[in-house]
Parts: structure tokens; C-alpha cells; sequence
């Protein structure tokens, strides 16, 4: 065969142009690296690029002194993906959103928590796992506080996936091979630290629950078969107040709920979600809510006022409404209420808005009824994003990083502004400081200031 070349002209010119492409391609290959998966399970491919670098912020004299509200932990102050005390402006334009400092982080699917001006935050350099703090208006590094963890999964990619919880006076982090650490929010300092998996094997990706501060006592969510699936710490000393739950958690962070007058602590663990005593761990009620990837990642949403917890999953199952209900001797019944297909969120929490409950149904918003889980309207695909109500507003950071603003117009959603705000897979939860709202991925963050309603 290649002796005939030399008489085949063409084939010749082709096979020399194909060596050449080939020779001049191998560099630019050398430059891509799989990022894992998105949501639906397609493979993500992106250019390398070069570790953390100081923002650039040129916009730090039209800032604000201070911002009007906190968010402090996951999904707000309530755990809910909900700032019902600021009004966003009611007419959007392009000036409705201004960046104000924008820069590389390392990876990672957390969020930040937001106190006092200062955002935290977890990420991966190198083979470093970092708690850091930036400066909300400028973005500028403050401290960091590190271990030596590698993590990567096909799917999920490296870093860790629990947005930590800011106190008055303490940061507490937990990382995606369950180490718990408790800093100083002023210097980063390590107060204490431990490591809840206490020897069991870690989930395939990793411990993803958020630590859930309530008095003093801290909630976190071991990974181990066989449980515990809730560990109460003190929040002074990181000592073990005590372990609940037989079950496996997943990848969904405790919820603190008041149920007939009882303090609970809500955990959606691989085979459902059980509510257990604050003070002791002893288990109330449990509701069996599972997949066969046992993966429960989904927020609950609590109604404490009427009694109902809406659980909802994915990966081949839908969403629930249980009732809880405490018996004379003091049993608790947790029965459906109602179940639905139609509404699958595989890691996106749904909000509350007016009698629908929103969310991403593999990918595309749609919103069923609080009291049947009839499907009211499904619109727009925006992937598996995140959500946050500002009010009236809802707020969706698409999987690909597009941050859309949405009304609702006769019962409908209608966007009010479509904008990219970040480059690549977007998993991550927003985090919402009046005016500021800020957000990342596993590759860059960003803060954005939005128009406020005057």
C-alpha cells in the first residue's frame, strides 16, 4: 500500500495534509481535559487553565458601605432558597445587573455564605482543599485555611460540595471527605476539626451536606453504611453529643423543623427523610422516599405551620407530599399526602411561590400544586441549575451558567432578563446579599449587583 502512494497523487496530498493536521492538532488536545458530566449524563470537555488568580474589580468605588441582609448558610437564612425582605426592581434592562468583581477559584459545587461582608466559601488548588474568605465588595482573598484532600469522580469532578455555615464568630466547613472544620471567621484559624466518616467508606461523590448550625450544637451527615446518618457535635469543642439514624445519608444537608411543638432535625437520607430530636437524636418518624441510585440530593421543603415535609428526587422517582401527625401517646404517623411525577429535581431544591412549588424537572421549570401536585405550567429548560426567590422574583442559574430573571404573568412565567455570568457547568447555589448576588461554578466566581426596587 505504500508503495502505490508515489503513483496516487491525490491520495498522496491527502494523506500528507491529514499527517499534518494531525501533527499540529496533538499540542491543542493536549490542552482539553474532561470535566466530568452534566446533569443529563453528557460528557464535558474544556481548555486548561491557569491556577487562581487576584481579581480584577475596576468597579469598587460605585459599591455600597454595606450590604442590607446576610445569607449565611445554605440556601439562605431559612434553608429555603427564599430573601422575602428585598424587592427587586420591577422593570429589567440591561442595566438591572452591573458586575462588580469577577475571578478564578479553584474547584469544587458549593456555594458562599455570606456574613458581615465577607464571603465563604470551599474550593480545591491543587491538592489542597481550602475554607476561604473574600471580601464581598471587591473580591479580594482575606484568609484561607487548608487540608491535603484528592477527590475526583467521572461524573461529579474534584472538590468538595458542602457550602459552610458563617455564625457571629465562627465559620464551620465540612469537606467532600467528611472533615469538619470549625475556624475563627476573623483569621481562619482552626478551632477544631474532626472527621465524621470515623473510618467508613465515603459516597461516590463524596459527602455533600451542609453542616447545620442551631444553638450550640452542630448538625452534620455522615456517609458510612449502616449510619449514623446525623451527628450532633458542640459547637465549642466539636465533641460527639450524639449519633442518630441506622441509614445511609445521601447527598441532601439536615433541615432543623418545629413539628407540634417539638424541635426536629429533618435528614433525606438514601432511604428517605426521618426527623429526629433535636436535644437527643431520638428518632420521631421516617417516610421511605428512595431511587435505585439511593441518591437523595434535593432540599426538603418544611411547612411547619400545617405539618407537611415535600420531598422530591429524580433519578426515576418523583416528589412527595408527607403529613405528619403525633398521636396521643406521643407516635408520630408520616403518611402521603400526595404523589407526583411531576416534578423530579435530581440536586436543585424547588422554591414556594404563591400555591405552586417551583422547580427544575430533569432540567425544565415547572411548578405543581402545593395541595394536589397537579402540574400547573412547565416552561423553559434551563438544565440542573439552581433557584433562589428574591420576593416576587424568581431567579434561575441555568447548567450552563445563564442567569435568567422571571416574572409571572397570568400564572406563567415570563423572563425578564437572560444573561451568561459564568463559563462551564454551573451545579453551584447562588447566595443573595442585597444588592449583591454572587455566584460560581467549579472554575470562577462572580458578584453581581441587581436593581433593587426603589
Amino acid at each position: 500500500w505504500m508503495a502505490w502512494i508515489p503513483a496516487m497523487p491525490r491520495l498522496r496530498s491527502f494523506l500528507v495534509a491529514s499527517l499534518v493536521l494531525a501533527l499540529l492538532g496533538i499540542p491543542a488536545l493536549t490542552q482539553l481535559r474532561v470535566e466530568g458530566f452534566q446533569g443529563d449524563g453528557r460528557l464535558i470537555l474544556f481548555w486548561n487553565r491557569a491556577e487562581p488568580n487576584a481579581p480584577s474589580s475596576q468597579a469598587t468605588d460605585r459599591l455600597r458601605d454595606a450590604a442590607i441582609n446576610d445569607y449565611p448558610q445554605l440556601l439562605g437564612p431559612d434553608r429555603n432558597g427564599i430573601v422575602d425582605d428585598v424587592k427587586l426592581a420591577r422593570q429589567w434592562t440591561a442595566d438591572s445587573v452591573h458586575e462588580i468583581w469577577r475571578r478564578d477559584v479553584g474547584a469544587g459545587w458549593c456555594g458562599f455564605a455570606i456574613r458581615d461582608g465577607v464571603a465563604y466559601t470551599l474550593e480545591r488548588r491543587g491538592s489542597r482543599e481550602l475554607t476561604v474568605a473574600y471580601r464581598l465588595l471587591d473580591g479580594s482573598q482575606l484568609w484561607e485555611h487548608g487540608d491535603t484532600v484528592v477527590f475526583d469522580t467521572s461524573a461529579g469532578g474534584g472538590g468538595p460540595r458542602a457550602t459552610p455555615t458563617a455564625l457571629s464568630d465562627r465559620v464551620i466547613s465540612v469537606g467532600v471527605t467528611g472533615r469538619v472544620t470549625c475556624l475563627d471567621r476573623a483569621d481562619g484559624t482552626a478551632l477544631w476539626a474532626r472527621d465524621i466518616l470515623e473510618g467508613k467508606e465515603n459516597l461516590v461523590h463524596g459527602v455533600a451536606a451542609s453542616p447545620l448550625a442551631v444553638d450550640q450544637r452542630v448538625f452534620v451527615c455522615p456517609t458510612g453504611e449502616g449510619g449514623p446518618s446525623l451527628l450532633s457535635l458542640d459547637l465549642e469543642t466539636g465533641h460527639v453529643q450524639w449519633r442518630a439514624g441506622r441509614h445511609r445519608a445521601s447527598y441532601a444537608s439536615p433541615i432543623s423543623a418545629t413539628f407540634n411543638g417539638v424541635d426536629q432535625v429533618l435528614v433525606f437520607d438514601s432511604n428517605g427523610i426521618a426527623g429526629y430530636g433535636s436535644a437527643t437524636g431520638a428518632p420521631l418518624w421516617r417516610f421511605l422516599w428512595e431511587n435505585s441510585s439511593r441518591t437523595n440530593a434535593s432540599q426538603p421543603i418544611v411547612f411547619e405551620d400545617t405539618g407537611r415535609v415535600f420531598v422530591t428526587c429524580g433519578f426515576g422517582q418523583g416528589s412527595a407530599m408527607v403529613g405528619l401527625r403525633q398521636e396521643d401517646d406521643g407516635h408520630w404517623d408520616a403518611s402521603p399526602l400526595w404523589m407526583s411525577n411531576r416534578m423530579k429535581c435530581k440536586f436543585s431544591t424547588p422554591v414556594i411561590l404563591q400555591n405552586a412549588i417551583v422547580g427544575l424537572d430533569n432540567g425544565m421549570l415547572a411548578a405543581i400544586d402545593v395541595a394536589t401536585g397537579e402540574l400547573i405550567w412547565k416552561s423553559g429548560r434551563y438544565g440542573h441549575g439552581q433557584l433562589l426567590r428574591i420576593h416576587d422574583r424568581l431567579l434561575v442559574l441555568s447548567e450552563q451558567g445563564e442567569l435568567v430573571v422571571l416574572d409571572w404573568a397570568e400564572d406563567r412565567p415570563r423572563e425578564l432578563m437572560r444573561r451568561a455570568v459564568l463559563s462551564g457547568k454551573t451545579w453551584n447555589h447562588m447566595a443573595f446579599s442585597a444588592p449583591y448576588l454572587v455566584v460560581r461554578n467549579g472554575r470562577e466566581a462572580a458578584c453581581l449587583q441587581l436593581k433593587l426596587q426603589k
